[in-house]
């Protein structure tokens, strides 16, 4: 179960004695948390599985619903706030790259085109530049790409979006180390950016790279 901590500073998020139990016969996996996550950083969220710092994530963009006035973004309750719209300005990559049929451009354009938008060719060769990706690839088959690319492109295609938060649910755990290293590199480069990203983790090994908390 996730512990109660307060950081310091302005933050983006803050989470409300939110308590969230899956099933009445056992213990809730959170159980009235109330945490403030600061705004333009990249932070862990570390824990043994089962502590709840996936449904602590998942709570974050709705994947969970949470209860009402339990969770607030930029001052808003989080539930107020209609699902696609919140999932456009809170985007997830999970622990297996979900990789979507067709080019690896395809797959960056998909959540742009939802909202009538189209990056042109300089800002889809920065989002790949973003997470050390060339730009050759735009035009490869997405299903033929490594596990460690193919989680990386899953960043870029949440990035494309231009979202507020970007959540990561142990983005790294099926990679080997050579990909875990580059996708950590990835996610450390966005740190002093305007975008708020939080990351979950087994433990504080695998960011030993910098994040910073």
């Amino acid at each position: 179960m996730l512990s109660d901590h307060q950081f310091q500073g302005e933050s983006h998020i803050e989470v409300n004695n939110l308590t969230l139990q899956y099933h009445s016969d056992i213990p809730p996996t959170l159980d009235h948390l109330s945490i403030a996550f600061p705004k333009a950083q990249i932070t862990a969220v570390i824990g043994p599985s089962g502590c709840g710092k996936s449904t602590l994530l998942r709570c974050l963009n709705r994947l969970l619903e949470p209860p009402p006035e339990s969770i607030f973004i930029g001052g808003k309750d989080l539930t107020t706030i209609p699902v696609l719209e919140l999932r456009r300005d809170v985007s997830m990559v999970l622990q297996a790259a979900s990789i979507f049929p067709g080019t690896v451009r395809d797959n960056l354009l998909f959540g742009p085109t939802l909202t009538q938008q189209s990056p042109n060719p300089k800002e889809l060769s920065q989002l790949l530049d973003t997470v050390h990706l060339p730009t050759k690839i735009l035009d490869s088959d997405a299903s033929q790409l490594s596990g460690g690319q193919a989680q990386r492109v899953s960043i870029a295609r949440a990035l494309a979006n231009k979202p507020k938060v970007l959540l990561l649910d142990e983005p790294t755990s099926a990679l080997d180390p050579a990909a875990t290293r580059t996708i950590e590199k990835s996610l450390t480069d966005l740190n002093g950016t305007d975008l708020s990203g939080f990351s979950c983790s087994p433990s504080m090994r695998d960011f030993s790279k910098g994040f910073t908390t």
